[in-house]
């Protein structure tokens, strides 16, 4: 929530405690210093922490991804983003489509949204989308879906071959 909306909320919320207060109050002095109070604790209570992050989408098409055998991978190049390196990874494993992404320090935390992008029969996009939480504090060096995807309706969202990749990721610092 945006920092002005929280202070609207406060002192709306301030406001009808302080017309409560006023009911039962009938000195105009008692008012003002219940109002003081109120916006005191409210400022002191309420207030909730902002969590910078990043936002950015990476991109990449992978090639002659039905050639894939049971337990082999392709992998994107490196790329730089924020001064962290990201990769991503396909492979074929138990007859599914798996998907991970890798931040090569392992700090990586925030949210992760992976997109397989092809096209429906009337040239309309098609999407399948997973979004995943990353919690930095888990010892995992990657982190993606096992099963994304029925390995027999890889051709769903394969393009002449080649699989359209979009991975939206919101980095927290």
């Amino acid at each position: 929530m945006h920092i002005l909306n929280q202070h609207v909320l406060i002192y709306q919320m301030i406001y009808k405690m302080y017309l409560k207060s006023n009911l039962r109050s009938d000195s105009s002095l008692a008012r003002a210093d219940n109002f003081q109070v109120l916006k005191e604790q409210f400022s002191q209570t309420v207030q909730l922490p902002v969590i910078p992050a990043k936002v950015f989408v990476l991109k990449h098409v992978f090639e002659e991804v039905s050639t894939l055998g049971d337990d082999e991978e392709k992998n994107s190049d490196w790329y730089d983003h924020f001064g962290y390196n990201w990769s991503i990874t396909v492979f074929k494993t138990d007859n599914h489509l798996s998907m991970y992404i890798a931040e090569e320090s392992r700090k990586l935390g925030g949210e992760l949204k992976t997109e397989l992008i092809g096209r429906n029969a009337d040239n309309t996009e098609k999407k399948l989308t997973v979004t995943l939480p990353v919690v930095r504090e888990l010892p995992f060096k990657t982190f993606g879906c096992t099963q994304m995807l029925d390995w027999d309706k890889l051709g769903e969202y394969t393009i002449k071959d080649r699989l359209y990749t979009r991975h939206k990721t919101k980095r927290r610092f």
